[in-house]
C-alpha cells in the first residue's frame, strides 16, 4: 500500500465534509487486490478548491457492498454545500475530486 501526497498550501485553510476522505481511502482498499509486486496506490492532492483522491485499479470481487459510501458523500455535497463531486474511472484509476468548502 502506497500513499502519495500534494497539498498546496491554500487547501489548509479549507475543510472538506466530514469522513468523506476516509471513505475514499477505505474504498480505495476495500475495492482493490494490494500485493508486493502490484501495490495499491492511493493519491492526494489539494489545490486551492479541490481535494482529489485518485488510486490504482486492480478490482477485486467483493462479497457484500451497500455502494453506498460514493453516492452518501455526493448527496452531502449537494444538500450541505449545493456542490457536485467529480467520480471518473479509466482502465487503470479511479478518481474522485470533492470541492473544498
Amino acid at each position: 500500500f502506497v500513499v502519495k501526497y500534494d497539498i498546496n498550501k491554500d487547501a489548509l485553510s479549507k475543510m472538506v465534509l466530514p469522513v468523506s476522505l476516509q471513505i475514499l481511502v477505505e474504498n480505495a482498499l476495500k475495492h482493490n487486490i494490494a500485493t508486493k509486486s502490484e501495490p495499491l496506490t492511493v493519491e492526494i492532492t489539494a489545490n486551492a478548491e479541490t481535494v482529489t483522491v485518485k488510486n490504482s485499479l486492480n478490482k477485486k470481487d467483493v462479497g457484500f457492498s451497500t455502494h453506498k459510501g460514493l453516492n452518501n458523500i455526493a448527496e452531502r455535497y449537494r444538500m450541505l454545500a449545493e456542490r457536485e463531486i467529480i467520480v471518473e474511472q479509466t482502465e487503470t484509476e479511479f478518481t474522485v475530486t470533492l470541492p473544498l468548502i
